[in-house]
């Protein structure tokens, strides 16, 4: 008769452990892995500053003699990216339609149904040249990927320490 009150005490404390490990798991994910995946903020002037700001530390008035020149900047590359996605869009309806010459009807017609499926795709993303993933401009390395060099400086995100 004892017997199975221990058996259930012992499974109690199971379970109760296998919980409390996911729930921390659950957390630890949240904090620190999901940090990662967090859609990029739009590039500003202020945005910018204050990143600069945590990394060196600047003073009030470095703050307002920068804040005009990153604010010229982005909107410099802000216009630039625009131009470049109209450069592009041109170059590619031009060649969809010479290789909408060389097919013949029924091809045409599927060719056709594929470039404005495709256009919706690209209509749907976030505007061209928005802010540059996590990691820097090529993202974060891939898993199992090559080190980094000796002696490299790998940029931490203050919003989620790793050990």
């Amino acid at each position: 008769m004892q017997q199975w009150k221990i058996w259930t005490g012992i499974l109690t404390v199971f379970c109760l452990g296998a919980a409390a490990g996911a729930l921390g798991m659950q957390s630890y994910i949240k904090r620190t892995i999901m940090a990662d995946f967090r859609p990029p903020r739009e590039p500003s002037a202020e945005n910018i500053i204050s990143h600069i700001d945590r990394e060196v530390g600047l003073r009030e008035e470095q703050k307002r003699a920068m804040t005009p020149l990153f604010a010229a900047m982005v909107k410099k590359i802000g216009e630039n990216m625009r131009e470049s996605h109209q450069k592009i869009e041109i170059v590619v309806a031009e060649t969809d339609t010479a290789v909408a010459a060389l097919l013949d009807a029924a091809q045409k017609d599927r060719f056709l149904e594929l470039v404005a499926r495709m256009k919706k795709m690209r209509d749907s993303m976030p505007p061209f040249g928005g802010a540059p993933p996590p990691g820097g401009p090529h993202g974060p390395p891939p898993f199992g990927g090559p080190p980094p060099p000796e002696g490299a400086q790998l940029p931490r995100s203050p919003q989620a320490p790793r050990p």
